[in-house]
């Protein structure tokens, strides 16, 4: 008896806290941890000369993160709110595990496991302006992989005007960095994605 399948498995959890300090500012922190498995499985029952026989074969790609993040929310006026924050995680990945399960006896191997280490600074200032609201921020960023470290440093803005009641215009622009990259990769008819970060 043959059986062959392939999914997804996530985990995930966090802790937040709110405090509001006074009328105008308002502190938030968040905790949180996230598990991606993403695999495929082949499990084979047959019966030889030996006896029954088990064999189950799981071939995966797994990712791990710690992380958290604290922010503070500043209202200056009436027509300007101030919003700065950290965030800090840690990503473990494994890009290619294997397990195999033989009669009760089981086996395991990888090719090791990949790191990214990341610290971000950010500040937003949300500004009210003739019936437009304007978002304009910064953000920068640390990324270690373990053997190598890049800055990056990322502006947005963004620009929202209600035309009428059941219309809205709005326009927005962001410069962001992608230091984790997705793999593809074919077995048989199944296409497996797997994550690593820059190297």
């Amino acid at each position: 008896k043959n059986r062959t399948g392939f999914g997804w498995r996530t985990t995930m959890t966090s802790l937040r806290f709110d405090s509001r300090l006074n009328a105008n500012r308002k502190l938030a922190a968040l905790i949180y941890y996230t598990n991606l498995n993403n695999f495929d499985y082949q499990r084979n029952k047959y019966k030889d000369s030996d006896g029954s026989q088990d064999v189950r074969l799981v071939n995966s790609s797994k990712l791990e993160e710690f992380g958290g993040k604290a922010w503070m929310e500043h209202t200056l006026n009436a027509k300007n709110k101030l919003t700065y924050g950290l965030e800090t995680s840690l990503r473990d990945y494994m890009p290619s595990h294997t397990y195999r399960k033989t009669q009760g006896n089981t086996t395991e191997y990888d090719n090791g496991h990949l790191k990214l280490y990341t610290l971000s600074a950010y500040a937003h200032n949300e500004t009210k302006y003739k019936g437009w609201l304007f978002d304009y921020g910064l953000r920068a960023s640390l990324y270690n992989n373990g053997h190598k470290t890049k800055l990056a440093v990322e502006p947005r803005l963004k620009a929202t005007t209600f035309v009428n009641e059941n219309n809205k215009l709005m326009f927005a622009y962001d410069h962001m960095y992608q230091p984790v990259h997705t793999v593809h990769e074919m077995k048989y008819t199944i296409r497996n994605d797997f994550w690593v970060p820059f190297q």
